[in-house]
């Protein structure tokens, strides 16, 4: 764990030994000792490192004069650091017709030609070497009804639709539609989501708070007839920007995400009939692996969550924030200010996980507040650690990787409180969600301050810097609104 948290840390931090006071039947000698087999030691044994394993499950879905190339990460990471990838698309000849390199596993080919047949070759590589070369089987494209740049043009309207009624530019959707020329493509679902979307503008609103603007782009698209007759579908990656204004104050935002749209054909008219993500949608596991080395699962033990301590939510679905009493001081509390530092200048840490939330707020108790790991089966909520990089799964226990678990240990074998108060949240404070149709607490978020009357998050999530306002309201008004949120203060990192 100690070479771990050098390599997490990016640099060498050193060791120190104490001694914590005389124990009955122990003796302590220093390295000075006489006796050799006396003096205390550290034994690093260090593995060598290695290129990465094969990548699995390459598949290539041929699109209009394009493919999207999806696969699964090797089992073998080999060395410790990143992993990258290599892909190539080829004609069945081996020509390479073009090049892809990232850290993502999935990649975009446009400009192909329809009568040709392509495949992908994916090859995983890090610091030191690159791994074997896995390939795709062979597909074609096809044309869509209309061409492909018709549906590129059709999901980049129903977005910018979206934005005006998210930022209140058009006060329906139907307002919003009519004022696209393709409004008749994407009204109806549009309209499905009104009633979400407006009474999230309407609650912030009372909060001092609005989305003021609203841009979404679309890259590395492919479009491609649908598994049915008269579908079409697109996969996309979809780079959308928020602005928020609290209390006059313009916050900026960034989210990336891949997405499928589904366009359901009647003759030559189009209809957008759903919206999903595209990485659950398309995900597919490999039959000669377990499926722990591919989907990390980070479930909680049974029974149903405790809501004690939570926040107190008014009818409008956001925090009631009840006056401070005047000269009321915080409670002393150890390091929680750490702990809000690191999650704040360290979101842009890789993700481990898929929900990567729990992790990431581990991580800011571990490095930031110096919260110690706890050794245990990895299943028990009195375990919390974090194995090496190079150990085989499972990777860390259920309490640093799970919402609900780390809520359980922290209430259940860690020196804490709760914080019921919304005005008396400060930075290192950790927040639970739980949302209406789940049972138990799924989100994790560290505060990392107040700024023009709100509570500042930070989070691996949908944006990595947000506000409990924002982050309640984003699904505020839907079917599935956020129930219950539990704030706990650590007073002790032991």
């Amino acid at each position: 764990m100690l070479v771990q948290s050098w390599l997490d840390r990016g640099e060498n931090e050193g060791l120190a030994l104490t001694v914590p006071g005389t124990v009955q039947g122990a003796a302590y000698h220093s390295g000075a000792a006489t006796d050799a087999a006396k003096r205390p030691r550290l034994t690093v044994e260090y593995l060598p490192p290695t290129a990465p394993g094969a990548v699995s499950e390459v598949v290539a879905t041929a699109g209009d004069t394009g493919l999207l190339a999806t696969w699964n990460a090797p089992v073998d990471g080999g060395a410790t650091g990143e992993t990258g990838y290599v892909v190539k698309a080829e004609k069945n000849d081996g020509t390479v017709v073009g090049t892809w390199e990232g850290t993502a596993t999935r990649a975009a080919f446009t400009g192909l030609d329809n009568s040709l047949s392509y495949r992908v070759a994916v090859t995983a590589k890090n610091a030191v070497g690159t791994g074997p070369v896995s390939r795709s089987a062979s597909v074609q494209g096809a044309s869509v009804s209309g061409g492909a740049t018709r549906y590129k043009d059709y999901v980049q309207a129903y977005l910018s639709a979206r934005g005006k009624l998210v930022t209140g530019v058009s006060l329906t959707a139907a307002d919003a539609a009519a004022a696209s020329p393709d409004g008749s493509v994407f009204g109806d679902f549009l309209g499905t989501q009104e009633g979400a979307l407006v009474a999230t503008r309407e609650a912030l609103e009372g909060k001092n708070q609005a989305y003021v603007g609203s841009s979404s782009a679309l890259a590395d698209t492919v479009v491609a007839k649908g598994s049915t007759a008269g579908r079409v579908l697109v996969r996309t990656t979809v780079v959308q920007t928020m602005t928020v204004r609290i209390d006059g104050i313009d916050q900026v935002s960034e989210d990336t995400s891949a997405k499928r749209f589904v366009f359901g054909l009647t003759g030559d008219t189009a209809k957008l009939e759903s919206e999903s993500d595209d990485t659950s949608a398309g995900q597919t596991l490999s039959t000669t692996a377990t499926a722990g080395t591919q989907v990390v699962a980070t479930p909680a033990e049974p029974g149903a969550a405790d809501d004690s301590g939570a926040l107190t939510l008014g009818a409008d679905g956001f925090p009631v924030e009840a006056p401070t009493a005047p000269g009321a001081q915080p409670a002393a509390y150890f390091n929680a200010a750490g702990t809000g530092a690191w999650a704040f200048h360290n979101t842009g840490v890789k993700k481990e996980y898929d929900q990567d939330c729990t992790n990431f707020a581990s991580k800011a108790l571990y490095y930031g507040g110096g919260m110690k790991m706890r050794t245990g089966w990895y299943r028990s909520a009195s375990a919390w650690w974090k194995n090496p990089s190079w150990a085989v799964w499972p990777k860390n226990s259920f309490a640093w990787s799970g919402a609900e678990n780390l809520r359980r240990h922290l209430l259940g074998y860690r020196s804490q409180y709760y914080v019921t108060d919304v005005n008396s949240l400060r930075s290192g404070d950790l927040l639970f969600f739980k949302w209406k149709r789940e049972g138990v607490y799924n989100h994790a978020a560290v505060v990392t301050g107040r700024g023009q009357g709100q509570v500042n998050l930070a989070q691996h999530g949908w944006t990595n810097h947000t506000t409990l306002n924002a982050a309640i309201g984003r699904y505020r008004g839907g079917d599935n609104p956020i129930v219950s949120v539990v704030a706990i203060r650590l007073v002790s990192t032991n």
